[in-house]
């Protein structure tokens, strides 16, 4: 009867072990094959060789604390059952992720004993991926993602064929370096840890990736993809009430399988920045203008010793009038880029690109050389009728 249970057990979809809470050090008393591949070991004594006999050290460090206190929960209340999510260490040291069930049961001679079926959402099994997992959300990492976005791609088939738009959500964490200077480093990393947990929750047909520090990204498609993000967006500004924490978002839908998962991300990190600029919005979709907007800042950071050095740049002076005398009183001096390859350029193009690469002080000395030499020009010729301002580069 054992071995017909065991073979029972064998074809489940996800691991199931049995322990007795202090009996023998809480180890299992029985284990499905697919939890022992989970751990990668293939007996139930070798779960004991690597944990040195302590099996609590299956669990992640950072998890342990929070599934010992579900477990004790899940025993008042025998019977009944509790979902989580947790990190595991397998025989080979890498860190899995699982959503788990819980389940305390007591028999007629008062024994008390504890059933886990957890589901292994590390992708390993999922997509036979050499799966790289980020320690501290559980998460993959940004090179498994992108092996996982191919992988996806392939299982629809194209977009005409399947009905389904694959579309990749950038997610910017905003403000959330104040949890660190406010609540401590172990706070943000829990905060992290719970953004991913929900992400997973609101998305969990596809993967969801940690790309690195306070940015998510998702792979999902387009069903009430709108709805998801206003809720993901509002379980994000809760994790921890009173704070300023937000998030920008930008969507890119898969249109062609011509594009490599990585431009499919960076198009939408570029709608995720266009939320971040426009104060007005948190939500944005990937459309060319951005694309042509990005180009341009790319060219600017990259030619501004060109532009400075070949006058590419002009000074223009707008008069300041005082307003009691109606007389003139200064000037302002306004930068104009006029470029032989990409033509005019207004400040909107210039500014901004280069305060962000840290180069804007080439444009300010550029601006105030010209401005003295004006003035210097001006004396020389006994021409200068009004005094100049501070200098503005706008």
């Amino acid at each position: 009867m054992e071995e017909q249970f065991r073979l029972i057990m064998d074809f489940m979809p996800g691991g199931i072990c049995v322990f007795r809470p202090g009996y023998e050090n809480d180890a299992p008393v029985f284990t499905n094959s697919m939890f022992l591949e989970i751990l990668e070991v293939g007996t139930v004594e070798e779960i004991g060789s690597y944990t040195g006999g302590d099996f609590w050290k299956i669990f992640y460090a950072g998890d342990l604390e929070k599934v010992r206190n579900l477990l004790k929960n899940v025993r008042k209340n025998a019977g009944a059952k509790e979902k989580f999510e947790c990190r595991v260490i397998t025989k080979t040291g890498s860190v899995r992720l699982v959503r788990a069930l819980a389940q305390c049961n007591i028999d007629s001679q008062g024994i008390e004993t504890i059933v886990i079926f957890m589901i292994d959402v590390g992708l390993k099994n999922i997509l036979n991926l050499d799966t790289g997992i980020d320690p501290l959300t559980g998460l993959v990492t940004m090179r498994t993602f992108f092996k996982a976005m191919e992988q996806y791609r392939e299982k629809l088939g194209n977009d005409e064929d399947s009905g389904i738009q694959l579309t990749v959500l950038f997610y910017d964490l905003v403000n959330f370096s104040s949890i660190n200077i406010h609540y401590g480093i172990d706070a943000g990393d829990d905060f992290l840890n719970k953004t991913g947990i929900l992400l997973r929750e609101i998305y969990p047909e596809y993967i969801v990736s940690h790309f690195d520090s306070d940015r998510f990204v998702v792979l999902t498609d387009m069903r009430n993809l709108d709805s998801r993000v206003s809720l993901s967006r509002k379980r994000i500004k809760n994790i921890i009430s009173g704070t300023a924490v937000d998030c920008s978002v930008g969507a890119c839908v898969w249109s062609s399988s011509d594009m490599s998962p990585e431009v499919i991300c960076d198009r939408a990190k570029i709608a995720c920045d266009n939320s971040r600029k426009n104060g007005s919005l948190y939500f944005s979709y990937y459309d060319e203008n951005m694309g042509d907007e990005r180009m341009i800042s790319e060219y600017v950071v990259s030619n501004i010793e060109e532009a400075v050095e070949n006058g590419w740049i002009k000074v223009y002076y707008q008069p300041e009038i005082r307003a009691l005398t109606n007389e003139l009183c200064g000037l302002e001096a306004l930068a104009r880029w006029n470029d032989p390859v990409v033509g005019f350029l207004s400040p909107d193009s210039f500014i901004e690109p280069l305060e962000n690469a840290h180069k804007i002080w080439l444009l300010d000395l550029y601006v105030i050389r010209q401005v003295v030499q004006t003035i210097a020009m001006r004396e020389k010729t006994g021409n200068l009728r009004c005094t100049f301002p501070l200098i503005s580069a706008e």
